[in-house]
């Protein structure tokens, strides 16, 4: 297993094979007092001196059977040599201890005793070069001979070389042997075949040519080949392309000083890939692999070149002259030939992925965008857009998209309307985008339709329009049939019906009203002078059968997208009031074109909302109360001077509809979003003599009338809510809640009609570019305020309603279904999984009846004798201990107070989350005990069990074959697992930190023990969202990367996998946050089917998507 994690928290007794029992770790003493002969010169130099650099580092040279001692010993001797008094003495003695201190490393085993005494070597290094000795490096380089052999000894000397230099741009102390140095590593680099090696001499090599930049001069050259060839291998890790890219970057005084060598290489980059091309096309169509071959070549030689150029395109960019126009016509030329070529191969989308880096970085670059580069530009665009069937990289998706909006922003406007036409066609590849789960490309596809459709030029918004209106009308003719009625033909287009499926076009649908959005907004006479047809009014209210009943039954997802658009639209133009003949009285300055064709949208309005509430039994929960703030918006926006426009016949009709859905459910919550028309009751003429004077009341509720927030969890009762506060949750939900009652919510949650409702306005919103877009509801501060700490506020009022389709039964409050892994990223009937807690007590219930009768100790000394320091974990200190009543040991764990974020505030008091969390829980089976607390000024003292015969899971990997386990271990091990999260869940607590240095195995039974509960957290519902991550990176679900949010079950069956991973793969299935996000799931193939299915439902990049942790119980791999 590789190296990612820092080891902490090992409060344990483990068995390390690293030391202990390791013989050669107990070697015999080389200076035993008791046999003084053949002792060497340097050793007696070292006992005749009685300073205390000597003595010092008699202790280093001493055998220690204790291997924690011996790390003490070294630690103390780097802290005298960092002491700016002790340089005088360190002198003295300098070349000797740096022979013994040498001996001492190429003797002892062990990495980390090996690792600190380089230190040592790098501190006197440090000392001689500031006393003007350049000795130092001398003795560095014989050393580097007599471990040729050993690469990793060699890193570890030059990382030491390198530290002694921090000062030597000051010094100069190196000025006469910097020629010879400079030789030295160059010559070790080209001998170099592992990456950390190469890493560390390279950063070297960095420094020097800073402080020497005319020595570097000479060698550079040489220097960017070696580069090069690592960053052009055939299967280059990724650590390996960031740190060569980097690298090459911080050459950049070099590449403009040696202008023409730069250009040379960068113009053979070009043709190298060129004559690879060749060779792939002279290729015989039976020889797979070596075209395969010959594409990861110019793969990587467009990456190198698309490197060195962004390395320099500020030098570029502010002096043109650097970039003759030739270079540039012959590179766009010969990179638009050779992908012209290989456009076919199956591997093409990893050359375009550095292809379009490339273009687009030679646009910015180079300014002249003529004729001729520009029609070279939308070949290569073109082409490339109609791949539709070729399965990409998603990073080449990516820059597709980006080169794209860097030539629109380039191009002539009305040629612009040439590249539209041809991205937007029925087969481009751009429509495909809408189907991956992938938040930032969906984001970017977007970001494309908007930048069009806000271009100034007529033609471009048409032809981006006409798009978007063929494929709603070929997708909503999908949905047309499966509900059995006719297909609709829209403006002057023609009747057609895609090949998608119902999903995806389902899916395409809400998209396409999200791309529609930006040109709904713009306001004046914009929408005139584009002369859309049909209007987007039109559109959206008649032509997308807002009133057909079955269609918002069957798609409610559709229903609600098409009406959030038209909302959209509205709201920009202020629902079209000023506009409407209903008026006596037009406003003079919008009677213009724009007024002759919106004149009936007003009344068009108000007749489509009457239809809307006569018909929201059919409705869903999240259009219904959509709908209702909106007319709310209408009526508060209704100028107050014209009291007549109140008595409108179709806003009378309006409010006897509402009046007859209250009487026939006098607990329908949708009902209160109305409440704002309370100030403009008194002059609605609604109280007749056939309706009783109960309707009224839903004009104006009493302040009394609510009885808990949007944002309150379903199972946290009120009484217990007063007394336990997590600091920083409820602070921000001190605002006007709106009115949502607890029978309301129970009476919609149990309507037939609502059961799709919960999943629509997240699946709607996935396809909003940004957080604050205009399809995000912003109702009226009269009408609602939502509120949200550590959760994201949705686009409708209430979040609760949105984000959870809940199912009660009889036995169980709340039960939901387990979801199955889809292709299609949105699907309406997929709902989010959470543990439904059974126990009788809620968890604020336990943790008050837990400390309501504590009075919290201070005097820990009385109860425990401290023992040795173990090691630091996160912000807190870990020691052993011993209870005095019975000599226990146990283990001793001091949270400071001021790196304390977590808290929760029970009786008036606050406690450290962790503590009350982990003893809330600790009397399960799988978590380690707690025996006690205390509290003193500057610490919280948790007092727990100290385990023996134990390892934590990431050593107990460290010591199997491979770092893996058997499947059958790995299945005890994962039942276990789950076991443990579902009982925390049912007490009403996460961990959120699960990982490998987490949990303990032990060794004789195999069972697992569970720690740290420093990022523990009270259980929330999945309404509402966590914001806040403490654990490790590569442990981070993608939905908190994308979106820095999270609910508990989803985020605990995400790490749950990503540990089943580690144990039977042997490493971490993510090592980075783009891989994350990226999904570069790599299953080895001596997994069982069983058992990659499981990895895959865990780690499935949508939330929702995930297994419950009672369904994992139930899959037939762990099963067994």
């Amino acid at each position: 297993m590789s190296s990612y994690s820092s080891r902490n928290n090992r409060y344990y007794d483990s068995i390390r094979q690293s030391h202990g029992n390791n013989p050669r770790s107990q070697s015999s003493n080389p200076v035993d007092d008791e046999n003084m002969e053949g002792m060497s010169d340097d050793l007696q130099k070292i006992f005749d001196d009685d300073s205390k650099c000597a003595r010092l580092l008699k202790k280093v040279i001493r055998d220690e059977r204790s291997f924690d001692l011996r790390i003490q010993r070294i630690q103390e001797f780097q802290a005298y040599l960092e002491k700016p008094d002790s340089s005088k003495f360190i002198m003295k003695l300098a070349e000797p201890a740096l022979n013994v201190l040498f001996e001492q490393f190429q003797e002892r085993s062990h990495e980390t005793i090996r690792s600190e005494l380089v230190h040592c070597i790098g501190l006197i290094g440090y000392v001689m070069l500031n006393e003007g000795e350049p000795k130092f490096a001398e003795w560095i380089f014989e050393r580097l001979n007599d471990v040729r052999k050993n690469d990793i000894q060699k890193q570890l000397l030059i990382s030491a070389f390198r530290d002694s230099m921090q000062n030597e741009h000051d010094i100069l102390c190196l000025t006469d042997h910097i020629q010879h140095i400079s030789e030295q590593l160059k010559k070790i680099l080209e001998s170099v075949v592992h990456a950390p090696l190469m890493i560390v001499i390279t950063d070297t090599i960095i420094d020097l040519s800073r402080i020497y930049p005319q020595v570097f001069q000479e060698i550079f050259l040489d220097i960017v080949d070696i580069l090069i060839g690592w960053y052009i291998e055939p299967l280059p890790t990724d650590r390996i392309l960031e740190y060569t890219a980097q690298a090459l970057h911080k050459f950049r005084p070099f590449w403009i000083e040696q202008i023409d060598s730069t250009l040379t290489l960068l113009d053979h980059f070009i043709e190298d890939a060129d004559n690879y091309a060749q060779q792939f096309d002279n290729q015989e169509q039976n020889n797979d692999d070596n075209i395969s071959s010959l594409t990861d070549k110019i793969a990587a030689l467009y990456r190198a070149f698309a490197t060195v150029l962004r390395a320099l395109s500020d030098n570029f960019a502010s002096t043109p002259t650097l970039l003759p126009i030739d270079y540039v016509d012959n590179w766009l030329q010969k990179i638009l030939h050779t992908t012209t070529i290989i456009k076919q191969d199956k591997l093409f989308g990893i050359l375009a992925k550095y292809a379009n880096i490339a273009v687009c970085t030679l646009l910015e670059t180079f300014s002249q965008f003529d004729e001729q580069v520009q029609k070279d530009v939308f070949d290569f665009i073109i082409q490339q857009i109609h791949l539709q069937k070729q399965q990409w990289p998603y990073e080449a998706d990516i820059n597709l998209l980006r080169l794209i909006m860097k030539v629109i922003d380039l191009a002539n406007h009305d040629s612009c309307a040439i590249l539209a036409n041809s991205i937007f066609a029925l087969n481009s590849r751009i429509w495909l985008y809408r189907f991956l789960y992938s938040n930032s490309l969906i984001q970017d596809v977007l970001q494309l339709f908007n930048r069009l459709l806000t271009i100034k030029s007529i033609p471009v918004v048409q032809q981006v329009y006409q798009a978007i209106l063929a494929d709603m009308t070929s997708n909503f003719n999908v949905l047309l049939n499966v509900l059995q009625q006719k297909s609709i033909i829209i403006g002057n287009g023609s009747l057609l019906t895609s090949d998608l499926n119902e999903d995806d076009a389902e899916a395409a649908l809400i998209f396409d009203c999200s791309a529609l959005c930006q040109i709904g907004n713009v306001k004046g006479n914009l929408i005139g002078m584009y002369a859309l047809s049909p209007p987007l009014f039109e559109l959206l209210a008649k032509h997308l059968q807002l009133t057909n009943s079955k269609l918002a039954q069957q798609y409610p997802a559709v229903h609600y997208g098409v009406l959030k658009t038209l909302y959209s639209h509205c709201a920009a133009h202020e629902h079209f009031i000023h506009n409407s003949d209903l008026f006596k009285q037009n406003d003079t300055n919008n009677v213009m074109s724009l007024t002759s064709l919106t004149k009936d949208n007003f009344e068009d309005l108000l007749k489509l909302h009457h239809r809307l509430i006569v018909n929201s039994h059919l409705s869903c929960h999240d259009t219904k109360k959509l709908v209702l703030n909106w007319l709310a918006e209408i009526i508060d926006a209704l100028p107050q001077e014209d009291n007549g426009l109140l008595t409108l016949p179709l806003l009378l009709k309006l409010s006897h509809a509402i009046i007859d859905i209250e009487s026939q459910n006098q607990k329908l919550s949708e009902v209160d979003s109305i409440s704002s028309l309370s100030s403009s009751s008194s002059s609605l003429n609604i109280n007749e003599d056939h309706h009783n004077t109960g309707g009224v009341a839903i004009f104006s509720l009493s302040s009394s009338s609510s009885s808990s927030s949007i944002d309150e969890d379903i199972e946290t009762s009120s009484f217990m809510s007063t007394r336990i506060l997590p600091i920083g949750f409820y602070r921000e939900q001190d605002q006007t809640p709106t009115s949502t009652s607890t029978s309301s919510s129970s009476s919609l949650s149990t309507n037939s009609n609502d059961k799709n409702s919960t999943t629509i306005t997240k699946r709607f919103n996935t396809y909003r570019p940004y957080e604050d877009d205009q399809l995000q509801f912003q109702s009226n501060g009269s009408n609602t305020s939502s509120s949200s700490s550590s959760s994201s506020s949705s686009s409708v009022p209430t979040k609760k309603e949105i984000y959870i389709t809940q199912t009660r039964t009889q036995n169980n409050p709340i039960i939901t279904n387990s979801n199955t892994p889809m292709a299609v990223p949105i699907k309406t009937t997929t709902t989010t999984t959470h543990c439904s807690p059974i126990d009788s007590l809620t968890i604020e219930q336990n943790l008050f009846n837990m400390v309501r009768f504590d009075s919290v100790k201070s005097n820990f000394c009385d109860y425990y004798q401290l023992g040795d320091f173990v090691r630091s974990g996160g912000f807190s200190d870990i020691h052993e201990g011993i209870r005095l009543s019975d000599n226990k040991q146990v283990v001793v764990k001091f949270i400071p107070k001021e790196k304390t974020k977590n808290w929760l505030m029970i009786c008036q008091k606050k406690y450290p989350a962790e503590i009350l969390l982990h003893k809330a829980v600790h009397e399960t089976q799988g978590i380690i005990s707690v025996f006690d607390y205390f509290e003193n000024a500057q610490h919280w003292i948790l007092v727990m069990e100290r385990l023996r015969n134990c390892q934590d899971l990431f050593d107990f990997l460290e010591a199997k074959d491979r770092g893996r386990l058997s499947e059958s271990t790995a299945r005890k091990f994962f039942q276990q697992l789950v076991h443990i999260n579902l009982a925390m869940l049912r007490k009403g607590v996460v961990h959120r930190d699960l990982k490998s240095e987490n949990i303990l195995v032990d060794l004789e039974t195999e069972s697992l023990v569970l720690i740290d509960f420093g990022a523990s957290a009270i259980y929330k519902s999945s309404t509402s969202y966590y914001s806040d991550f403490h654990g490790t990176k590569q442990y981070k679900s993608p939905e908190y990367i994308l979106k820095k949010r999270y609910t508990g079950v989803p985020s605990t069956v995400w790490t749950l996998g990503v540990l089943l991973y580690d144990m039977v793969c042997g490493s971490l299935p993510f090592e980075s946050e783009d891989e994350i996000t990226g999904y570069k799931l790599v299953l080895k193939p001596h997994l069982s089917v069983e058992l990659k299915n499981l990895i895959q439902r865990c780690l499935a990049q949508n939330p929702d998507r995930r297994p419950s942790l009672e369904s994992l119980l139930e899959h037939v791999w762990v099963k067994g």
